[in-house]
């Protein structure tokens, strides 16, 4: 009652209580030492029950679903894990989160091209989320020439979706470096990128973000004297340079001199950093469209399929660290059926 007379449900109550468990869980993990890992399964079989009680009195208790989704996944039982998140996306098939999920899923099984329309989607159910963007470019940047050999996307469209994906997120996040860093490497990749725009950039780089370290502010500098090369401010470009003194950007100073020495002017590569995206402005990609919400579809029925869905109640056999310190939990399930099969 006292709940219900503060707009609380007995079901969000009782899930409130199961989080609460699963945080003074994760606290002991942190001092945990290896004596103390019965202890620590103990407590792991308490999180899980309490989620399993709460999910079979209420089954379609979408939040309840996804908690215990990130519970599990968390713990590095990310095969469990997608079973909760595909029966939410089921339920409640317009939430950005549970699109997050499974795309991340996907790519980590090895079926990275069937994650691209729930990255995509991502983005469209929830716009606001800088992270979604953020994700969406570099899954672009690591997957551009498989989705376009497939098909999935055509001729520019996924350089410029790419260089979008990272302004959003850049203009969304203003405070994130590495939004704002993947944003200006971003014009790097487009041979018909506002050079002035990105000189901009980086220059907004360096005064918003003062406490860099002095290495981070020497490849700023490189990627400004690039463009300055680009735009034909050689005598700039040098003087920049020069004022770069870091041992570890050596090769790539030496590299920027002779380019701006050159009396030829041509552009210079397309590799300004270990992570250069392609960019473009605009692409005419609309989504959802019929295809990409049917591949969509396709992905999900199969996993289904696969019986990912299981109804097996999860009992820990063991609670342990790994070597970073992180939970591991192992379900007596899983020995149980690695003996069937042998």
């Amino acid at each position: 009652m006292c709940g219900a007379s503060r707009g609380y449900s007995l079901a969000e109550h009782n899930l409130a209580k199961v989080i609460q468990e699963q945080f003074a869980f994760f606290e002991f993990a942190k001092d945990c030492t290896s004596d103390q890992e019965l202890e620590l399964t103990r407590k792991a079989q308490s999180v899980v029950t309490a989620y399993e009680s709460h999910l079979v009195e209420n089954p379609d208790d979408v939040n309840g679903l996804i908690l215990f989704g990130k519970f599990l996944k968390k713990v590095g039982q990310n095969q469990r894990a997608i079973d909760y998140f595909l029966k939410a996306d089921v339920l409640e098939p317009k939430l950005a989160v549970i699109k997050q999920q499974i795309a991340n899923y996907l790519v980590e099984s090895g079926k990275a091209l069937d994650a691209f329309p729930f990255f995509l989607m991502a983005t469209q159910l929830n716009p606001e989320v800088a992270n979604y963007h953020f994700e969406l470019g570099n899954y672009i940047y690591i997957f551009s020439s498989e989705l376009t050999e497939e098909g999935i996307l055509k001729g520019e469209t996924a350089p410029a979706l790419l260089f979008q994906s990272f302004k959003a997120a850049a203009d969304i996040a203003p405070e994130n470096f590495e939004y704002r860093l993947r944003f200006a490497q971003s014009f790097f990749d487009y041979p018909h990128s506002e050079k002035l725009e990105a000189l901009d950039e980086w220059n907004s780089i360096l005064s918003n973000f003062p406490d860099l370290s002095k290495a981070e502010k020497d490849y700023i500098r490189l990627c400004k004297a690039r463009v300055l090369i680009e735009l034909n401010r050689k005598l700039e470009a040098k003087k920049l340079i020069h004022s770069v003194s870091s041992k570890s950007l050596s090769k790539s100073k030496v590299s920027l001199l002779k380019q701006a020495s050159s009396t030829k002017s041509k552009e210079l590569p397309a590799k300004p950093s270990p992570l250069p995206p392609k960019a473009g402005h605009k692409t005419g990609f609309l989504f959802p469209t019929d295809k990409h919400l049917q591949r969509m579809h396709s992905v999900s029925t199969r996993l289904s399929e696969e019986k990912l869905l299981s109804e097996l109640t999860l009992d820990v056999l063991k609670a342990r660290l790994d070597d970073t310190g992180q939970v591991q939990l192992e379900f007596l399930s899983e020995i149980t059926k690695e003996s069937a099969q042998e």
